[in-house]
Parts: structure tokens; sequence; C-alpha cells
């Protein structure tokens, strides 16, 4: 009789290794996982960061070919007209952005 309890006890060791042994190999998966996740999630916002400097120095070189042109032109109304669409760009363009890139946060 005792000899059965033992048997049993040792069947009841081994799957409960095989248990724990099975949990241990599963948990990796589950890490590497949330590695890639965390991998696609900085890739994503470096592209974010990417863009937002290119459309940041595309406005500032359309900003600054704007005031060339308002100092090389003599034609007042021309000027106002150029003062005005650098304002827009200027007031418009990197606010947006930022309040996009703050949201996204």
């Amino acid at each position: 009789m005792s000899e059965w309890v033992l048997l049993a006890l040792g069947g009841l060791n081994v799957l409960l290794l095989l248990g724990l042994w099975r949990r241990s190999t599963a948990a990796p998966d589950a890490q590497s996982a949330q590695n890639a996740q965390d991998l696609r999630a900085a890739e994503q916002t470096a592209w974010q960061q990417q863009q937002f400097a290119a459309v940041l120095a595309q406005t500032y070189r359309l900003e600054r070919a704007l005031r060339t042109e308002i100092s090389q032109s003599g034609v007042q109304g021309g000027k106002k007209e150029t003062k005005k669409t650098t304002r827009m760009i200027r007031n418009v363009t990197p606010k947006h952005l930022v309040e996009r890139k703050k949201r996204r946060k």
C-alpha cells in the first residue's frame, strides 16, 4: 500500500514539475511579444519625430524665401500679402504639429 502512495506522490511531483517547466517556457514568448510591441512604438515615435523635423525645416525654408522676396520686392501690396502668408505659415504649421504630437503621448 505504501508503495502505491509513493508512486502516486512521485507521479504528482512529475506533473507539477512539467507544469512549472511549461509555464517558464511560455514566459519568454510573452516577454518577446512585449519587446516587439515596445520596439514598434519606439520606431513609430522616431518616424514621427523625423517627420516633424522635416516639416519644420521646410517651413523655415519657406519663411526664409518669403522674407527674401519681401526684402527684394518694392511693391507695397505684395509685401502685405507675403507678410500675411508668412504669419499664417508661422502661426499655423508648427503649433498644429506640436499639438498633434502631444495628443499621441
